[in-house]
């Protein structure tokens, strides 16, 4: 009778995953373009590939939001917190009426680039495109029609509406003014510089920065124009201005100047390894920074010290290896690795010498690591490892054939295995003395695209054509397995002798209970190439593929549900730091991290008919409580606790969620014994219930 009834519970109900909200740790698109509220710490950046970030702290932390679009943006204005507008080449405009959750895009009329939006209300706005040419709406951006400039030969740069008698716009080297909202312009002076960027603190006073490097100010409402020398050469990309004499300009060499006396005389203040391209002004006096290679810092005052919040590391992730959930490395394709110690919060920068294109990385401890890379200083790329017995400080290299490492792993602090491509073969190498020696075990001419080993006897390579083989014996015989799928396999992982997963193009996934005597497919509910698998257990997967998807199982794969990422960017490498923690990186330098939570979703017709909030149990606790709710629509909800003060301790649940049934684990981490509360917040539905730790 007991066997019927767990039966039963089976088929009334199937585990699938949720998350909670996922922390993007690093992203870094090549920023062209930022945008902050007045007097808030609310802002936006506009990147190339369609990428739109948003921040609500001053840059210290972003979230990414769907665009929909490749195309690269140039612009981006709000005129409140919930209504902007974003523009980029090929006459791309998007429009958001709820801070960016949704972009949507409007039909501008034209192939040309879109280099700056600015709208004096909901109604009205002015667009500067290129050919000298300017975009006007008087409907919100429903219909624009197209205005030019009397004598313009270049592109409109910049447009700026400060009422609706008074716009200016920049085309080339000439200046432009408009008393009817854009709908006419008339020229106003012939400069001797090509303007980037363009700032008035009254309708009278404004300040332009130009390619030559230096600065221009008007007093008069752009009829002339007083050159101010910077000190620099090199083209400056944007200016701001803190009140009638504070204003700073950066540009190309990476350095930020100010002037305390209304743009006479300018100082340099900063100075950063790459291009800048903006600079945007948020809160009473704070300064943002962004810059082409996907730096942003900000600055209390721009007088003080600069705090970067992005280094810029934009290489593509090719692997992630954590020992505990606290200490991890990350190899990005360069001359250095990443490592952090505090769980992905803070990454620092590992220089490597003598060793180029790093892509595998593998730590068995704190001080003993394993990189592999290419070196040859005469232009030779020789396939090379590298290994560290002291956290990274120092690297004794060994190098192989000329060719590609594609991956590493150690079973064990002794042995260890490598796949590396050698021209023409595919070749498997061995150590058995943790790196001392690395000897060949096998080659084959197939394409081989990841191995990976359970013991130092039992592993399994996956490639082309479907192809799985393995090896009970360290890597000396392989043999072939079926598999039944004729798409690329390019990542393999095995929980344990018997269960593996491999997937690869196509959203082609295949399992195996057996170690791979049998292989079958499972559902993953796309079609874009998936790049990597890993399971944090028995049940709880993750595989992270092209166009941000990001697959999650906690079923063994029985069923997969894709939490993309919005900004749609290459994933290509999963790592557990523990049993249900894990990162996931990708293109631009992008890292996430997230907790896998446990959902029970029913799947006949018994989904549940009302919002409700039930009383954590146990209660009291120490440390570890469950908490269940139930939605009865598919809902953005947020489930948070706090304390007595109101401050928020854990974000348990930051996403949209299906309708069913949600039990979630909550482990009070770092917080002394008291009363506590959690709220659930989902669509007009809010609740809040008290709990208590008792330590």
């Amino acid at each position: 009778m007991k066997k019927q009834i767990t039966i039963l519970v089976l088929l009334l109900f199937s585990v699938i995953p949720a998350f909670t909200q996922w922390q993007v740790q690093s992203y870094n698109p090549a920023y062209i373009n930022s945008y902050f509220f007045n007097g808030t710490s609310t802002g936006w950046t506009a990147a190339v590939n369609g990428k739109i970030r948003k921040t609500t702290n001053g840059g210290i932390t972003w979230e990414n939001q769907t665009t929909n679009t490749n195309t690269t943006l140039w612009c981006i204005s709000f005129l409140n917190q919930q209504t902007g507008w974003a523009g980029g080449e090929n006459g791309v405009i998007l429009a958001t009426t709820n801070g960016g959750t949704t972009w949507n895009p409007q039909v501008s009329g034209t192939t040309n680039t879109i280099y700056e939006i600015n709208f004096l209300n909901s109604s009205t706005g002015i667009a500067g495109i290129g050919l000298s040419k300017v975009l006007r709406t008087t409907n919100g951006g429903v219909n624009w029609v197209t205005v030019t400039p009397p004598g313009g030969v270049s592109n409109t740069i910049n447009v700026l509406m400060r009422s609706a008698s008074i716009s200016y716009c920049s085309v080339g080297t000439g200046f432009y003014k408009s008393t009817d909202a854009g709908a006419s312009w008339v020229s106003l002076a012939n400069l001797p510089n090509f303007v980037y960027d363009m700032t008035f603190i009254d309708d009278n006073t404004g300040y332009i920065c130009t390619n030559a490097g230096n600065v221009q100010k008007t007093t008069n409402g752009g009829l002339n124009w007083v050159t101010y020398a910077t000190g620099n050469s090199n083209a400056l990309h944007s200016i701001e201005f803190l009140n009638a004499n504070t204003g700073f300009t950066a540009g190309a060499d990476g350095v930020i100047y100010r002037s305390t006396n209304a743009g006479v005389n300018w100082t340099s203040i900063q100075t950063f390894e790459q291009n800048l391209m903006d600079i945007s002004i948020f809160g009473s006096n704070q300064l943002f920074i962004c810059g082409q290679s996907g730096q942003t810092a900000y600055s209390a005052s721009g007088a003080g010290s600069w705090i970067v919040t992005s280094q810029g590391q934009r290489a593509l992730i090719y692997d992630i290896n954590f020992i505990n959930p606290q200490n991890g490395w990350i190899a990005n394709y360069r001359s250095n690795i990443l490592f952090t110690t505090n769980g992905g919060a803070n990454w620092n920068v590992n220089a490597v010498s003598g060793m180029e294109n790093i892509t595998n990385v593998y730590f068995l401890n704190n001080s003993t690591g394993f990189i592999t890379g290419v070196s040859g200083g005469d232009g030779s790329s020789i396939n090379t490892i590298g290994k560290t017995t002291n956290g990274g400080s120092s690297w004794q290299n060994t190098m192989f054939n000329e060719g590609t490492a594609l991956s590493m792993q150690f079973v064990n602090n002794n042995d260890g295995f490598l796949l590396a491509y050698e021209q023409p073969d595919y070749r498997i190498y061995k150590t058995t003395n943790t790196g001392a020696n690395w000897n060949p075990a096998f080659s084959t001419g197939s394409v081989m695209n990841d191995a990976y080993f359970t013991t130092q006897l039992n592993g399994w390579m996956c490639g082309n054509n479907g192809v799985v083989m393995k090896t009970t014996n360290g890597g000396t015989n392989w043999t072939s397995q079926t598999t039944g799928v004729s798409d690329s396999l390019l990542s393999i992982y095995f929980q344990n002798g018997n269960l593996g997963w491999a997937c690869g193009t196509n959203g082609r996934i295949i399992a195996t209970t057996n170690g791979g005597t049998n292989w079958f497919n499972q559902p993953s509910g796309t079609t874009v190439k998936l790049n990597d698998v890993k399971f944090g257990s028995a049940s709880i997967g993750a595989i992270a593929g092209a166009n941000g998807t990001r697959l999650v199982t906690s079923s063994g794969g029985a069923g997969w549900i894709n939490n993309p990422e919005l900004s749609q960017t290459e994933l290509t490498r999963v790592c557990f730091t523990g049993v249900n923690q894990l990162l996931i990186g990708g293109d631009l330098g992008y890292v996430c991290a997230n907790t896998v939570l446990t959902l029970i979703e029913p799947v006949n017709n018994n989904m549940p008919e009302e919002y409700s909030l039930k009383q954590n149990y146990p209660n009291p606790f120490n440390p570890a409580t469950r908490i269940e709710f139930t939605l009865p629509q598919n809902e953005f909800a947020e489930l948070v606790v706090f304390d007595i003060t109101g401050k928020i301790i854990k974000t348990l649940v930051k996403e949209v969620l299906s309708a069913g049934n949600y039990n979630i684990n909550y482990t009070a981490e770092g917080i002394s014994s008291g009363v506590y509360f959690y709220r659930l917040s989902a669509g007009k539905f809010t609740q809040v219930n008290k709990m208590i730790l008792i330590k």
